[in-house]
């Protein structure tokens, strides 16, 4: 008998125990949020997820000494126990540093609502989550001001640091006067910048010493220059070594110095589903340099997805550049998407200089489906560019030099098609001696000058695109003055005035000192066929107009009917250009043309 209670109350003890692990892993539990990243790692959490949140996340309000069994439990820990206060009087730039450094293994710092002054930079190591309360966590830097022989100073900077995710909390990195900064000539001057330079500094030590870097749900502002910066221009201190793995999804980024993110030496890099307001603030130095944008992948960037994101309030959007000499190497910048981005405000005036709202200036670079408004042009292709698809944007150009795709002389073979531009106060899309193109299906509407001009290059086709309201020609191919036009194609595409007004054909497609130029199977609405025109046009047709959908007579598939107006200009109320066959019959069926913006 005394056996069998023995062994009872053994039992009793080791459910007890079990009972007692079991509910310290359930507090573990509900004191963090924990979401695996693509490595399974015990301090990989926090990742990207739209349902995620820091509600349930448990904090202690308590400042003091860390209690070493909840690291060693745990591995999370709170800032407070570090002795941070919060208040935003107290400097808890210590604490902070303490804090991080006693993730030996890694782990969570979590930073509860307060408002943390900070007045050093905070090193960061490998394997750590930083997760606060959302905009209710403010980290707020703020420091004297330096001159350019003192040391900079910024909010987290990270030399040797992988799996690292900084999450849900607001830095501001205190600046207030960006924008009356004079570098001319880099003189031994004083800056009276009372912030953090950059709010995060990627500077690794060697080649991917920095990687798997992530940055969800922040909000930063008052950047004197870069919020992210990793940038190599040819200007920055060597050495310069390259990171991987950076993604930064869901942040708003305001009131930034120069780029919101700005980065080169980089392999693997998403930009997603994040706001720039008011970025780019430094004005233009005499020098030529200076004003920022939402984001700058440039010099060796590589890989670089930047998606979904909006911009109101810049120099300039996102741009993409190959750097001529950096250090004496050649740093060329490939594989790039920006897509599905929407750009407008951008800056004007003699203090901001640059002049596009997207420039792919590098290697295999898709822009899609972006919606850009810009003082100048619309879109940039560089003349390091090479293999570029321009695909799908909507683009008002407004400036008063403005084009809606220009293109330089560069590398070539880009392919731009099914974008649509309107309101450019020079041309709809410019090509200057580029070769190897593919210009199709464009609907370019109301240019002050020419909706396409050909001004240099060989081998161009231009195909299927809809030109209305050009100020000159609807298509000119005329070299430039230093430049030669050879071999190209205008094919099927379609010239006309929106208010049916008839002009002399060349005023239509107009050619001149160009070789080897065929113009065949366009509809233009013209009177009879100049003998100016080159002696291969052939197979051209006039317009149909109608002001109501087409549905009487027999059409073939291909056919257009152009939307008949008694003005000359298209308003908001109705945006339908005509309608195209695609289904031969009697009417056959029809496919709505109509600018979407």
């Amino acid at each position: 008998m005394k056996k069998i209670v023995c062994f009872c109350a053994g039992i009793c003890l080791f459910l007890t125990i079990l009972s007692c692990i079991d509910s310290e892993s359930s507090k573990v539990s509900n004191n963090s949020e924990i979401e695996p990243k693509p490595k399974e790692n015990s301090v990989n959490k926090f990742l990207f997820n739209k349902d995620d949140s820091t509600s349930d996340i448990k904090y202690s309000n308590k400042a003091e000494a860390p209690s070493e069994l909840k690291v060693a439990i745990s591995d999370t820990i709170n800032v407070k126990d570090f002795g941070a206060k919060g208040n935003g009087i107290d400097d808890d730039g210590n604490s902070f540093q303490t804090a991080i450094n006693s993730l030996k293994k890694g782990g969570v710092l979590l930073i509860p609502e307060g408002i943390y002054l900070i007045k050093r930079t905070l090193n960061v190591k490998s394997n750590i989550t930083i997760v606060g309360k959302g905009s209710k966590t403010r980290l707020q830097y703020r420091w004297p001001k330096f001159s350019i022989t003192k040391k900079l100073l910024y909010g987290f900077l990270l030399t040797e640091a992988s799996n690292v995710t900084f999450k849900s909390f607001h830095i501001d990195g205190g600046a207030s006067n960006y924008n009356q900064i004079i570098l001319d000539d880099r003189k031994n001057q004083t800056w009276d910048v009372d912030g953090a330079y950059h709010l995060f500094f990627i500077k690794p030590k060697s080649d991917f010493a920095v990687s798997n870097i992530y940055f969800e749900r922040l909000e930063l502002s008052n950047s004197f220059f870069d919020a992210i910066h990793t940038y190599t221009r040819p200007a920055d201190p060597g050495p310069k070594y390259k990171t991987k793995n950076v993604f930064v999804n869901n942040c708003v980024f305001r009131s930034i110095g120069c780029h919101g993110i700005g980065v080169g030496l980089i392999n693997n890099m998403t930009v997603k589903n994040s706001s720039f307001r008011r970025v780019g603030l430094m004005k233009m130095l005499s020098s030529g340099y200076g004003s920022g944008m939402a984001v700058d992948a440039s010099g060796g960037s590589e890989n670089v997805k930047i998606l979904n994101n909006s911009v109101d309030g810049a120099a300039a959007g996102f741009k993409t550049e190959t750097h001529e000499n950096n250090g004496g190497r050649y740093l060329t910048s490939r594989n790039i998407t920006i897509s599905n981005n929407k750009i407008k405000n951008l800056y004007s005036g003699s203090d901001y200089k640059i002049f596009y709202g997207i420039k792919a200036n590098g290697i295999n670079i898709i822009v899609k489906n972006n919606l850009i408004e810009s003082f100048s042009h619309g879109i940039l292709i560089g003349k390091d560019a090479s293999d570029c698809v321009i695909s799908g944007n909507k683009i008002l150009a407004k400036g008063e030099e403005s084009v809606g795709i220009r293109c330089d002389k560069n590398g070539g073979g880009h392919v731009i098609t099914d974008n649509q531009i309107k309101n450019s106060k020079t041309q709809g899309i410019l090509i200057s001696n580029s070769d190897n193109l593919k210009v199709s299906r464009n609907l370019i509407i109301e240019s002050r000058l020419d909706n396409i001009r050909i001004a240099g290059g060989n081998n161009i086709l231009l195909d299927g695109n809809i030109c209305a309201n050009a100020g000159t020609n609807n298509i000119t191919i005329v070299p430039l003055k230093g430049m030669q036009i050879s071999t190209v194609s205008a094919l099927n595409n379609i010239c006309y005035d929106i208010d049916g007004s008839q002009r002399d054909q060349t005023k239509r497609i107009l050619v001149a000192s160009a070789q080897n130029v065929r113009i065949n199977g366009n509809r233009l609405n013209a009177v009879t066929a100049s003998t100016k025109m080159s002696s291969l046009t052939n197979n051209n047709s006039s317009l149909t107009f109608s002001s109501t959908f087409p549905s009487q007579g027999t059409f073939v598939k291909g056919d257009f009917v152009v939307k008949k107006r008694n003005k000359a200009t298209i308003d908001n109320s109705d945006k339908i250009i005509g309608w195209e066959c695609t289904e031969s019959g009697k009417p056959g069926r029809w496919k709505v043309i109509k600018l979407d913006f």
